[in-house]
């Protein structure tokens, strides 16, 4: 007797490996988001930025994760809410590296001002 997966539970084996990867991450920097990502809340809502970084042409783990890290960061609206971070992901141009480096580069700044501004 021989275990066979499809192709579909391999992938969802895979999904679900990725996601207690990225939960522990954020935990490290934040163990408020490890608390929020347990709960079913929390898995809905990683799955859902996970699944818009993928729309936006995201496609390497690295570069979803820097999204979902960046979600939650400055808040699942960020996409929308932030026009250069808008730019970025909607530039068919870009890799998925690039836009990831982007969104990193973006934030950065971001907090660097804020910290500047003493806010």
């Amino acid at each position: 007797m021989s275990l066979r997966l499809t192709a579909d539970q391999f992938e969802g084996i895979g999904s679900l490996r990725f996601e207690k990867k990225l939960i522990e991450l954020l935990g490290e920097a934040d163990p408020g988001a490890a608390t929020y990502f347990k709960t079913d809340a929390g898995v809905a809502e990683l799955r859902q930025q996970c699944a818009k970084a993928r729309r936006y042409g995201l496609t390497r783990e690295v570069d979803v994760a820097r999204y979902v890290t960046t979600a939650w960061l400055l808040g699942v609206d960020f996409d929308v809410k932030f026009g250069a971070m808008q730019e970025v992901l909607s530039a068919p141009q870009l890799t998925s590296a690039q836009k990831a480096e982007g969104l990193e580069k973006i934030t950065v700044a971001l907090f660097s001002t804020l910290a500047a501004d003493g806010g």
